[in-house]
């Protein structure tokens, strides 16, 4: 009702500011149509009403609690079915981008966990091994051990060869 309203005094070439007038008077009159136009962008004609959320208005219908109203943008140039289509499109395209958009974050999650529970695997095996083997005094010089089964050290330089001797 609405839509035909406000079509009908586009129609009539009223002054954009008058129509928003209008709207403003019936308003304070009490007019129930006119209480749920929030605002008017006729240059882009385009409207904003009021309008409750069906689900919560099922449920607090016995009440006289202020109900939530949500914000819509239609279209003056088009029939209020066609408003009805590209908002339920509109709806059906953000409730599938939110379903991805989880999709995605729990895959992601998923990965960052395992990445950290291998890195962590990777950091105890490390740890592990350090505590097992512990480096020998001569192994900061040049050894081996021979056939015979003995140890042989060689320093790397003329004062490590040195320090073998004392």
């Amino acid at each position: 009702r609405a839509l035909a309203m406000l079509n009908a005094m586009v129609a009539s070439q009223v002054d954009w500011s008058e129509i928003w007038r209008e709207v403003k008077r019936q308003q304070r009159m009490g007019h129930p149509i006119a209480e749920h136009i929030h605002s008017l962008n006729l240059e882009q004609n385009e409207f904003k009403l009021l309008l409750a959320d069906p689900e919560v208005e099922e449920v607090e219908a016995e009440g006289t609690e202020d109900r939530p109203m949500e914000v819509v943008s239609l279209d003056l140039n088009l029939s209020a079915h066609a408003n009805v289509a590209r908002l339920h499109a509109r709806r059906k395209e953000t409730r599938e981008k939110t379903s991805r958009t989880q999709t995605h974050a729990e895959a992601a999650i998923k990965s960052a966990e395992r990445k950290a529970h291998q890195d962590m695997q990777k950091f105890d095996l490390k740890q592990t091994i350090r505590r097992v083997r512990q480096n020998w005094w001569f192994e900061k010089y040049i050894w081996f051990i021979s056939s015979e089964n003995y140890l042989v050290i060689s320093g790397h330089d003329a004062i490590q060869t040195e320090q073998l001797f004392l």
